[in-house]
């Protein structure tokens, strides 16, 4: 074998390798798979059988594994030992002129209340005596983590890529000490790139049916985007997604998980895949737990919106599709109810050109969060809009009577006139200020004449008569004007910003 080494643009001199292939190289597993091509042990009674074909093992490149059935009760090593045996005397002695390292094979008994008593063992190096090899409580194969227990088989790999993407987090927020303020956009992309990988790893075959596997996903996730956006971590959940066009990670596991159950379906029948979904669907349909039936129950449990799954909708690919169209459905109509709250009156669905089933309307990246370019005035205006601001009507709703009653909206005052609630758009079109300075009303002026001097025609008059209006409805759909205005989003958000620092945080 010839190789080269590419630095930048420039190539070694050619060299030959006398040991072999080298680490790293592609065609390793390659090799190593046309190697033991002919690595057939013998079928057992106690195989893995799905839709009539014996899975008596499973190589992914050098690491192959092999699947017995065993009595849970009182598991029994035979059948395993009897194809080791095989394996070393048939195949590896005969064959292949190999030998199994007992320190590098591992056994898991799932589901098994008790270990056996014997040991599997293999023959030591040079014909010595035999060797153990090791009972686990889990391992990993393919990346994906296994545990012995059956009640949260995976619950190793939730907390393993969890972690990982976390870490992955933290590195792309890090990269602010370095290049300042993160642009949202950006942020997004590196989410995508680096962070969302882990996030969605075995998701095709990993359903998620236990809330508490899953919700360590969903904490990385909402600890991004909450960081990236400059939230706290009491801010609403829904802005974090219909702003960015995130799609939350519960909803984006099961569409892979469909779209895997499409890939299948559109395999030949004699593709293993193919066998097991339609293995699936069958022992689903026969009243026993399948992949199938982790998905029905995942699809229940989508929040506020569930999808209920027709076994037939999984034997053909428009069924799929269909399933697929739901669950968009279903994240579109949680999400845009999630902004129906008194919490967030600027981002109320029906005050913005939003529809509650239309996937592509409801999560998008939304044009203010490219044109304000500005990071501190971005962040003013992203904390207004999702409720995470200084004025009374928010910060209120934190506090508490001395007799741990709540402080009604009527009741949270503005701190500069007699207004009872000092609101978003009170604080932004209607307050005066304190009195000893016209500081407010002069900012607000600066840009009203703004508003006017944009090339929009008499739709300018009308916005600042919207703005002024003493419905707060007519104001939001002004400040919605300004968000998708190229010119006028930069001079919105630097007003609220303006605003806001005079509603400092101490009440």
């Amino acid at each position: 074998m010839l190789y080269r080494v590419k630095v930048g643009d420039e190539y070694s001199e050619a060299f030959n390798s006398t040991w072999g292939i080298m680490a790293g190289d592609s065609i390793s597993p390659a090799l190593f798979l046309a190697y033991t091509f002919d690595f057939e042990p013998p079928l057992s009674s106690d195989d893995v059988i799905i839709e009539g074909v014996h899975i008596s093992k499973l190589a992914f490149a050098d690491d192959v594994i092999f699947l017995l059935f065993a009595n849970r009760n009182s598991p029994s090593i035979s059948a395993m030992q009897d194809r080791l045996s095989w394996v070393e005397g048939e195949y590896c002695a005969r064959v292949s002129f190999l030998e199994l390292n007992a320190s590098k094979s591992l056994c898991c008994i799932i589901g098994a209340r008790h270990q056996p008593d014997a040991p599997l063992t293999v023959i030591a190096p040079n014909g010595g005596d035999t060797q153990p090899i090791d009972y686990v409580d889990h391992f990993r194969y393919g990346g994906i983590h296994f545990s012995s227990d059956l009640r949260n088989t995976f619950y190793l790999n939730y907390k393993t890529w969890a972690s990982k993407a976390q870490n992955a987090a933290y590195n792309v927020i890090s990269t602010e000490s370095f290049v300042g303020s993160l642009p949202i956009r950006e942020g997004i992309r590196l989410y995508f790139a680096l962070v969302d990988p882990y996030l969605i790893f075995g998701c095709d075959v990993i359903i998620d049916t236990i809330e508490k596997n899953l919700r360590t996903l969903e904490k990385v996730q909402l600890y991004f985007l909450r960081r990236l956006l400059g939230l706290n971590p009491r801010s609403p959940i829904g802005p974090l997604f219909t702003e960015t066009g995130v799609m939350p990670i519960r909803h984006r596991r099961i569409i892979l998980a469909l779209r895997f159950a499409r890939y299948a379906l559109l395999q030949d029948a004699n593709h293993f895949v193919n066998l097991a979904f339609r293995d699936a669907i069958q022992m689903h349909t026969n009243g026993k737990r399948s992949w199938v039936t982790d998905l029905e129950t995942a699809l229940k449990r989508l929040p506020l919106f569930p999808v209920i799954l027709d076994i037939r909708e999984l034997e053909n690919v428009a069924g799929i599709d269909s399933l697929i169209d739901q669950v968009q459905s279903s994240c579109a109509q949680f999400l845009y109810q999630s902004l129906d709250t008194e919490r967030l009156p600027l981002l109320k669905g029906e005050l913005r050109p939003i529809v509650s089933t239309s996937f592509q309307t409801v999560l998008c990246l939304r044009k203010y969060l490219r044109t304000v370019r500005v990071p501190a005035h971005r962040r003013a205006l992203l904390s207004l809009l999702c409720a995470d601001h200084s004025l009374g009507v928010e910060q209120f709703r934190r506090r508490r009577y001395p007799d741990k009653s709540r402080i009604p909206p009527e009741c949270r005052a503005c701190r500069y006139c007699d207004a009872p609630t000092e609101t978003e758009i009170h604080a932004l079109f209607r307050c005066e200020g304190p009195e000893e300075s016209s500081m407010l009303i002069d900012r607000r002026l600066e840009f009203m004449e703004r508003v006017d001097q944009v090339d929009i025609g008499a739709l300018g008059e009308r916005l600042v008569s919207r703005c002024t209006s003493d419905t707060d409805e007519s104001a939001v759909i002004a400040i919605h004007f300004f968000l998708e205005h190229d010119d006028l989003a930069p001079a919105f958000a630097k007003y609220v910003y303006d605003v806001l620092e005079m509603f400092p945080i101490s009440l």
